[in-house]
């Protein structure tokens, strides 16, 4: 045994020594052959189709580089039009490049588009490149606009907000869900004007035998006036058949002629004295919690020329009789108002709206008090009621061309302005020619004058438009997004079946500018009269008509 081991390890030391000779012998001094390889490359961008050209990129591109060399890859770089955008040097390799300093070049611009270049050096210094046509379309916010949860109505068959530049063009169009909280209008870099754009909110009602369209649409917007708008819910009255209740009267003389209204936040009403009863449709606001508890019910006995009220619960028992005790004249006062508007023959009216605290007047949980008109204003001026208990009042007082809404107790005189504002249409442009000082809201009212018969069906739409009055002369309707050429009023639009039911101009107190106007009702969606506590205008109507205004209730503008 021992032997054998003794031959084994002589063995072995023969072969190393044989192995250390042969290394020696075939070892030399020549210099390694340099590298003179350039690495492999290839290159994607996230979001995009290899292969298409030119790539489209907005925003932020971020590249993924594959670069692979026998001797490592010592960096990776991204150059746009040969300016360096980027570098990586630990694989896996990517890039990311913000773009949003990049304006979208144009189509038909001789450079048309940029060249992304990237190229990957090896540890010897070899270099590959390749090169990708991209085209940067870079968004731009122009407007967030929030919504709260339960602003959608059910009866909306859909509704839309879109952004349009100055001529009309769409820049932007969005679907408002039921579900939606945040809609953000955007425009690409190459649309990017210095100029303002418009906003259009277009909602669209369908039923059994027709359909009508609402817009609402705010122009001269831009960067500075209006970036982000708060809605807020409309107030949504319970639905189904009008059956309003009706209650027996006593106590009234059947001699006497009695003229009456019982007029709210969700309610409407008045004597019957034919049948001798009391009329009453009362409706609760189903979108939130602000709701009115009580009924303002005015009485003016045209016999004796008086007027009484009456306050009544808003759940009257069902055996409720209205007796005619129940109504007083306390704190009542008889007043008169008169006018700088020409003589005593053209038409007049004031309304006067009361609030019982001041959450009702934030919430605009209103009473009608008083409506007087007259087609010739006496000479003693007109007169009409005041309840002097009421916890705040605001009115609207309309005469000739002139319109004002007030806060507080109404004027002994009404005076008029020195403005003047007339309009033409051509196609879908309206012209509008304005003189004075000191107005700086406008407004257009588009309509149909009764539903008009389209395909069979019943088609009715309105248009609300405020804008700049001082420096706007023309506005041209905003083009129709695709989405909406389907409702039943785009014949409409397109055989330009338009009929201008008012146009005026506007001045509130205390906001001097349109920026004002959209920075402190708009962008909040404000009640006008819990901003400003005046409001006077001057307006035309297309029909020609004096003395009559249109007061639109706009969810939006009014």
């Amino acid at each position: 045994m021992k032997k054998i081991i003794s031959i084994n390890r002589f063995v072995l030391m023969g072969i190393t020594l044989t192995a250390l000779l042969s290394c020696s012998s075939d070892s030399s001094d020549t210099t390694p052959e340099p590298d003179t390889v350039a690495p492999t490359l290839d290159f994607t961008i996230s979001g995009t189709s290899s292969g298409s050209e030119p790539i489209v990129v907005s925003n932020q591109m971020e590249i993924n580089i594959n670069a692979q060399d026998a001797k490592g890859i010592s960096k990776v770089e991204a150059f746009i039009d040969d300016v360096k955008v980027g570098e990586d040097n630990t694989a896996p390799f990517t890039i990311v490049v913000d773009l949003s300093g990049y304006a979208a070049k144009s189509l038909t611009a001789k450079s048309q588009n940029y060249i992304l270049r990237v190229d990957a050096t090896d540890t010897s210094g070899n270099i590959a490149s390749k090169e990708q046509m991209i085209t940067v379309i870079n968004e731009t916010p122009l407007i967030t606009i929030n919504i709260p949860e339960d602003f959608y109505n059910p009866n909306w068959a859909r509704m839309y907000v879109f952004a349009s530049a100055p001529d009309g063009k769409l820049v932007d169009s969005k679907r408002i869900f039921q579900d939606s909280r945040e809609v953000i209008l955007r425009t690409s870099s190459d649309q990017i004007f210095t100029q303002e754009y418009s906003l259009t909110f277009a909602k669209y009602t369908s039923g059994t035998y027709g359909n009508t369209t609402q817009f609402s649409t705010l122009q001269n917007l831009n960067s500075s006036n209006l970036v982000t708008l708060n809605l807020k819910t409309e107030p949504r009255f319970e639905n189904g058949p009008r059956n309003p209740y009706l209650f027996p009267m006593e106590g009234f003389d059947p001699d006497d002629v009695f003229n009456s209204t019982a007029y709210g936040f969700g309610y409407s009403g008045g004597l019957n004295t034919l049948n001798q009863q009391l009329v009453l449709d009362r409706r609760k606001n189903v979108t939130n919690q602000v709701n009115t508890d009580k009924i303002y019910l005015w009485l003016k006995n045209e016999t004796l020329d008086e007027y009484t009220y009456t306050i009544l619960d808003w759940d009257l028992p069902i055996d409720f009789t209205l007796d005619y005790s129940l109504f007083n004249q306390e704190d009542i006062e008889r007043r008169f108002y008169q006018t700088s508007l020409g003589s005593g023959q053209y038409t007049s009216s004031i309304n006067i709206y009361g609030y019982f605290n001041e959450s009702d007047f934030e919430n605009n949980v209103f009473h009608n008090i008083n409506n007087s008109a007259y087609g010739f204003l006496p000479s003693q001026g007109g007169a009409y009621y005041f309840n002097t208990s009421i916890y705040k009042t605001r009115y609207e007082f309309t005469m000739k061309d002139y319109h004002t809404a007030r806060n507080g107790k109404p004027l002994t005189i009404f005076n008029d302005l020195d403005w003047t504002i007339d309009f033409s249409v051509n196609s879908k442009e309206i012209n509008l020619m304005k003189t004075g000082n000191g107005h700086s809201v406008g407004k257009i009212y588009l309509h149909t004058d009764g539903p008009q018969l389209v395909n069979g069906l019943n088609i009715s739409y309105d248009w609300n438009i405020v804008f700049d009055s001082q420096t706007t002369e023309k506005i041209i309707l905003p083009e129709i997004p695709d989405e909406i050429q389907t409702w039943g009023f785009y014949d409409l639009y397109q055989n330009n079946n338009f009929k201008i039911g008012q146009v005026e101009i506007r001045r509130y107190n205390d906001l001097p500018t349109y920026k004002d106007y959209l920075q402190e009702i708009i962008k909040n969606n404000n009640y006008p009269y819990t901003v400003s506590s005046t409001m006077e205008s001057k307006y035309k109507r297309g029909d020609g008509l004096e003395g009559y205004y249109f007061k639109v209730s706009d969810f939006l503008i009014d």
